[in-house]
C-alpha cells in the first residue's frame, strides 16, 4: 500500500483538535477524534484491501496491529503512573480488554485521567470484526454492508437518546459511532472507481456540515447544553461529513500551496507519532498545568517512543503477505 503523505499531517491535525479541546476546553473540537475514526477506517480498510487472496492475510493483519497498538498502549499506562499515579490499577480490566468506552460511559472507570483510551475501544472492536468480512466476503457485499451502517448509527443514536442519563453513551459506544469507521471504509473501497466524483463532493461535504452546526448552534442544541436527539443525529453526522471531506481532500490532493504544506517533514512527523501523543495527552495534561509545555512534553516523549521502539516494530518483517509489512498506519 503506497503511503499517502498528506494523511500524516491530517492526523497530526486531529491530535492538535483534540489537544487544544482539552487544554483550553474548545467547544466542538473533541471532533478531532471523530477525523481519526475515519481516517482510520479509510487506512485499514485500503490495507486489507491489498491483502485479499493472499494466504495469511487475517494472521499478518493481526500481528501487524498488535505491534502497532500494543506496545505504546503499554507504555502509556507506564507514564501515566508516573504522571498521575496508579490509581489506574482499579480500572484494568476495562483497559485489558479494551472497554474504556463502556467504562467511562457508565462512570464505571475512576482514572479521568485515561479517558480518551474509549476511541482506542471503539477501534479495536471494529478490528475484531472488519478483518473477517473485508477478507472473505464479496466487495459488493462489503459495501453493502457499510451503506447500512452509515444509514443505522444515527437511527440508533436517536432511538436510544432517551435511555440514557448522560450524553456519554451516545458519544462513546461502538454502535453509535461505528459510522465514522463505516465511511471511511467506503471512501477507501470506491475511492479509486469513483475520485472524481468524491473530489467533487467535497466543497458539499464541507457546506453541508458547517451549516448543520451553525444551524444547531443557534437553535441552542449545542453539545455543550446537554444530551439531544438534535445533536446526536444531526450534529454527529454534520461532524462525519466534515471528517470525511477532510480525508477524502487528504487522499486525493497531489498539487497546489495546501499540498505543499501538508507534505512538510514537522507536520508529517508529528502525525507519525500522534497515536502516543494521544495516548499520554491528557495524563502530561493533568500533571503540568500549563498547556504549552505539557504540549512540549507530550511530543517529546512520543518522538522518544517512536524512535526507540515504534518505527522499529513496525518495520520488522512478518512472514506472510510483504504489502502488509510495508504499510505503516
Amino acid at each position: 500500500m503506497k503511503r499517502i503523505p498528506a494523511l500524516d499531517s491530517l492526523r497530526a491535525l486531529a491530535f492538535a483538535t483534540v489537544f487544544i479541546h482539552h487544554a483550553y476546553h474548545v467547544p466542538l473540537l473533541w471532533a478531532g477524534v471523530d477525523c481519526f475514526f475515519v481516517l482510520s477506517g479509510f487506512l485499514i480498510t485500503a490495507i486489507l484491501i491489498s491483502q485479499r487472496g493472499n494466504p495469511g492475510a487475517l494472521k499478518s493483519f493481526y500481528l501487524k496491529r498488535a505491534r502497532r497498538i500494543l506496545p505504546p498502549y503499554v507504555l502509556s499506562l507506564i507514564v501515566a503512573s508516573i504522571t498521575v499515579g496508579v490509581a489506574w490499577k482499579t480500572d484494568w480490566p476495562w483497559l485489558a480488554f479494551f472497554a474504556a468506552n463502556v467504562g467511562v460511559s457508565f462512570n464505571f472507570m475512576r482514572t479521568t485521567a485515561l479517558s480518551p483510551l474509549w476511541s482506542l475501544s471503539v477501534e479495536e472492536h471494529f478490528y475484531l470484526i472488519w478483518p473477517f468480512l473485508l477478507l472473505f466476503l464479496p466487495l459488493a457485499h462489503v459495501q453493502k454492508t457499510l451503506i447500512v451502517i452509515v444509514f443505522v448509527a444515527p437511527i440508533l443514536r436517536f432511538l436510544c437518546t432517551p435511555l440514557f442519563l448522560t450524553e456519554f453513551p451516545i458519544y462513546l459506544l461502538t454502535p453509535f459511532r461505528v459510522d465514522l469507521l463505516a465511511m471511511g471504509g467506503l471512501i477507501a473501497l470506491s475511492l479509486d472507481t469513483y475520485k472524481e466524483r468524491w473530489k467533487s463532493a467535497v466543497p458539499w461535504l464541507f457546506s453541508f456540515g458547517l451549516i448543520i452546526l451553525a444551524t444547531l448552534a443557534l437553535l441552542g442544541y449545542r453539545r455543550t447544553t446537554g444530551d439531544t436527539r438534535a445533536f446526536n443525529v444531526f450534529g454527529f453526522e454534520a461532524i462525519l461529513a466534515i471528517a470525511s471531506a477532510l480525508v477524502i481532500y487528504g487522499a486525493t490532493l497531489e498539487e497546489g500551496i495546501v499540498h505543499s504544506v501538508l507534505i512538510l517533514a514537522p507536520i508529517r512527523y508529528i502525525g507519525r507519532i500522534s497515536y502516543f501523543a494521544y495516548l499520554i495527552h491528557f495524563p502530561m495534561l493533568h500533571w503540568i498545568h500549563s498547556p504549552l509545555i505539557a504540549l512540549a512534553a507530550t511530543l517529546i516523549f512520543s518522538g522518544f517512543s517512536w524512535e526507540l521502539m515504534e518505527k522499529h516494530l513496525i518495520g520488522r518483517k512478518i512472514a506472510g503477505p510483504t504489502r502488509l509489512g510495508e504499510a505503516v498506519v
